[in-house]
């Protein structure tokens, strides 16, 4: 195809391709600066946008510094024995040291049955299952084992938890425990639940073996003393020893206790030491003035009589005694301290199990050997702790019982294992009994106040790093920052003095700068 030739245009002795050239270089010129205008503003952009970020971080972290949850006032619980006793502390926590001595865990009733067949029914019927003062009812069709787990589960599953476990290739068992710990959350089998866990062999009929001590004038008997000296007082079915006394409270006949037997009773200590005032010296005869006689002016007072007082002999202060092992038990000749009480206010439930002291008990002893505190305890019973009233646990992983331990020697009792109300803003959780006692620390949390402090002093060192690489234009800036990797140094040359001169960005810095420098008031 041949080229289109115009007269006086082309092959005209003109250089017409360089001048059309020209010509849209010069109409282009407008658009590339727009062009550049556009790359510039969207540089811009995105500096102003990562300043307003920078700037939202410092805010941030200055709003955690100050603000009314800033970290100074954290505090963080450590516990000496993490395995143990965990402790969790709260901003209102005081700062301070507690000792705490894990005596029992608590726990629920867990109860398993006896081997049962594979192919074993559980009979249609109206099953219910109490737990403490929580009852819960369901109708059951009949079925195997597993759907009558899976019917617990899902029907009283507020009050129980169910689970099956093969034992052998042709044998199983099922677990039936209640949800709530401590020993006022026995688990109680009502109605059909009743008969099945009979034939399953998880509870059996007995009768109620628990023996009471009625405290009355025919129980209560002096110990080594005789009852007319021994400070003893009984009334409304209390028996109280006032310090230096004694007592025995004989029970209606010898118990032979196993393992599982448990003696309770409730004990109010009261301590009435106020602590000691000397007495001051004695001021002595009041003497009536013997009068005056005057003359004219002059007027003769009678000389004050004398009267010489012995040397004034301080008294020494009363001894006080204190001895906090004041209750035994009687097995036969033998005496058997049982654990030591602490100061009460009212009465409080104790109880000792039985295996660790003594395997038959006859009466339960007390010898008051404070010079200050009053011992007084009422209904004493021994029982055993897995028995339901007329029923008892066949074989019983657990059975219901409450949490006990020391606190500063001070005996607590709570149904839980987590216990949020002994110390203010502390919650301990206990995981296992010890032997020794376990030191609580609460303190600031520093940790949390240095991650603080050092978050803020980042974010205001980002900030101001950002606003000295776009105002500023010198090399040195981004050469004088060690942190920066290749990638990152070739990023910030190309922000290098975007905004130099920039009057907001300076102002921001300086102020920034100046209210760093100025004391927080």
């Amino acid at each position: 195809m041949s080229d289109i030739m115009i007269p006086g245009v082309t092959n005209s002795g003109f250089d017409t391709d360089s001048m059309l050239k020209d010509i849209m270089d010069a109409e282009r010129t407008s658009v590339t600066r727009m062009e550049e205008r556009i790359d510039t503003y969207e540089e811009e952009r995105l500096a102003w946008q990562e300043i307003g970020r920078r700037i939202s971080n410092l805010q941030e972290g200055a709003t955690l510094m100050f603000g009314f949850e800033n970290p100074f006032n954290d505090r963080i619980a450590t516990s000496s024995d993490e395995r143990a006793l965990e402790a969790v502390a709260e901003r209102n926590a005081p700062e301070g040291i507690a000792r705490v001595n894990i005596l029992q865990l608590a726990q629920a009733d867990r109860f398993v049955s006896r081997d049962l067949p594979t192919d074993f029914r559980v009979p249609a019927g109206r099953y219910g299952f109490r737990v403490g003062e929580n009852e819960e009812y369901f109708t059951y069709s009949g079925g195997t084992l597993e759907s009558f787990s899976q019917a617990i589960n899902q029907r009283a599953g507020d009050v129980v938890a169910s689970q099956v476990v093969k034992t052998t290739a042709s044998t199983k068992v099922i677990l039936i425990e209640a949800l709530l710990t401590g020993s006022e959350n026995p688990l109680s089998f009502l109605e059909a639940a009743r008969e099945f866990a009979l034939e399953a062999s998880i509870l059996e009929q007995i009768l109620d073996q628990t023996v009471s001590a009625e405290i009355g004038p025919s129980s209560v008997t002096g110990w080594t003393k005789p009852a007319s000296s021994a400070g003893i007082t009984v009334a409304s079915g209390s028996l109280e020893v006032a310090p230096g006394g004694e007592a025995s409270l004989r029970f209606p006949r010898s118990i032979e206790t196993d393992g599982n037997w448990v003696l309770e009773f409730e004990v109010d200590v009261l301590n009435s030491y106020t602590g000691w005032t000397p007495p001051t010296p004695p001021p002595g005869p009041q003497i009536p003035g013997l009068g005056e006689i005057t003359l004219g002016d002059v007027t003769i007072w009678n000389a004050p009589s004398r009267v010489p007082l012995p040397e004034w002999q301080q008294p020494s202060p009363p001894v006080v005694t204190d001895d906090m092992s004041v209750l035994f038990v009687q097995s036969g000749q033998n005496i058997i301290p049982l654990p030591p009480v602490s100061d009460t206010d009212g009465f409080v439930t104790m109880q000792v199990s039985l295996a660790d002291y003594a395997a038959r008990v006859d009466a339960l002893n007390v010898r008051n050997g404070n010079s200050h505190r009053t011992i007084s305890i009422r209904d004493v019973r021994i029982f055993d702790p897995r028995s339901r009233g007329d029923m008892t646990p066949v074989n019983a992983l657990s059975t219901a019982q409450d949490a006990i331990l020391e606190l500063q020697g001070i005996r607590v009792v709570r149904p839980t294992n987590s216990v949020d109300d002994l110390l203010q803003g502390v919650t301990l959780n206990l995981k296992r009994t010890t032997s020794d006692e376990l030191e609580i620390i609460v303190e600031p949390d520093r940790e949390s106040i240095t991650n603080s402090l050092i978050g803020f002093v980042f974010y205001y060192n980002e900030l101001v790093r950002e606003i000295n690489i776009l105002t500023r234009s010198e090399q040195a800036i981004i050469d004088e920052i060690t942190s920066f990797t290749d990638a990152e140094r070739e990023d910030a040359a190309t922000r290098l003095g975007l905004f130099q001169g920039d009057l907001t960005l300076n102002t921001l810095k300086n102020r920034l700068q100046t209210i760093m420098m100025n004391p927080y008031p």
